[in-house]
């Protein structure tokens, strides 16, 4: 009975050590996974994550860069030197863009008296005197018997301001004045048009 008893004991206390052996086998494995799986990222950019964690068939190496840091942008350097470059052209294409304008504007208003000038002529040769106003141009007045109309309209100059016509002329006794005031619209200043003066 106590050599059956110690037989039982001494089966039970293998059966118990073999699998302690097994058990630690397989954890001595798992950590060598483990630590091989470490090892293998090491040295790469980013946290470490397992091959179970990723797609199937793709490793951290095929995910996209811009998914493991940001993209880099323009630094405030580079914006600040990109608008100092735009605002030195635009210091130096501007003022060309309103010299050309200044200039067409001018020539209009020249165009404009010469075609005034026509008008005012041919008034005065069908009726013996000039206009007393532009607009006589374009009504008939009392004291003109052999009027035509001889513009549809009195046109304000390129800047919208009224054109000048005096009769008679200050300048020109004998005929007219006439004259655009020019951008600031006042006369008197430099920039006036008139036709007293050759203005070619």
């Amino acid at each position: 009975m106590k050599t059956h008893i110690a037989n039982n004991y001494r089966t039970s206390v293998s059966a118990l050590c073999r699998q302690v052996w097994v058990g630690t086998a397989r954890c001595a494995v798992q950590c060598r996974v483990a630590a091989a799986q470490l090892g293998s990222n090491c040295g790469r950019r980013g946290p470490f994550v397992p091959p179970s964690l990723t797609r199937a068939g793709t490793s951290q190496r095929d995910v996209p860069t811009g998914k493991r840091r940001g993209a880099s942008g323009f630094t405030l350097i580079e914006l600040l030197l990109v608008l100092t470059i735009l605002a030195i052209l635009a210091a130096i294409v501007v003022p060309k863009f309103g010299g050309i304008t200044e200039g067409a504007h001018k020539k209009a208003a020249i165009a404009q008296l010469s075609t005034f000038a026509t008008a005012l002529d041919m008034f005065e040769v069908d009726n013996g005197h000039y206009p007393r106003s532009l607009n006589d141009l374009v009504v008939q007045p009392r004291d003109a018997t052999n009027w035509r109309q001889y513009m549809d309209s009195i046109p304000m100059d390129p800047w919208q301001h009224p054109y000048v016509y005096t009769f008679p002329g200050k300048h020109r006794p004998n005929s007219y004045d006439l004259m655009s005031m020019g951008p600031d619209g006042r006369a008197g200043g430099d920039d006036d048009i008139v036709n007293w003066v050759n203005t070619r």
